[in-house]
């Protein structure tokens, strides 16, 4: 069965695609530089589609980091806030109790989309996918969330795989 991802989604795995595809070019090794150059890129977006953006990492270009990794979100003319549109976890650790609680985070927020940046040998990322799926499915307030999640094949860290919920 194929994936439906829709308009952000399909954005947000261009980028993704599009980055491994310049890693070596770019010479972007590390996690921290992954992280960095991947929020820069994700903000970016987030600013193309008109919201506002919360990240570490860039000081005098975004808003700090509160709560998630990167969030886009929109205020009210009084500058209240009004949604939140996107909320980013990553944590490049690749076994499930490394990933587990930064991938909990996204289960507490409501946003229109969660998106959750990890990393899995190929050999296990099924079970990886299925361990989200289950712990989605046990708490008790997810009723109509949507996920993205963007896994590194750890085997060749050329090429992401991506699965929502």
């Amino acid at each position: 069965m194929t994936e439906k991802f829709n308009q952000i989604e399909n954005k947000l795995i261009n980028l993704f695609n599009e980055f491994v595809n310049e890693v070596d070019e770019k010479k972007i090794y590390g996690d921290r530089l992954w992280t960095k150059e991947l929020k820069k890129r994700i903000a970016k977006l987030g600013l193309d589609e008109k919201y506002q953006v919360a990240t570490s990492g860039f000081k005098d270009t975004y808003e700090p980091e509160w709560l998630f990794d990167l969030t886009w979100y929109s205020e009210d003319d009084f500058k209240r806030l009004k949604k939140l549109h996107l909320v980013v976890e990553s944590e490049w650790d690749r076994k499930y109790s490394g990933i587990k609680y930064d991938f909990e985070k996204l289960l507490i927020a409501k946003a229109d989309l969660k998106l959750l940046i990890c990393q899995s040998s190929h050999d296990n990322l099924n079970e990886l996918f299925l361990k989200f799926e289950d712990a989605i499915n046990a708490f008790s307030n997810t009723k109509g969330d949507r996920y993205l999640f963007a896994v590194l094949d750890s085997d060749s860290e050329r090429k992401f795989y991506f699965k929502t919920h």
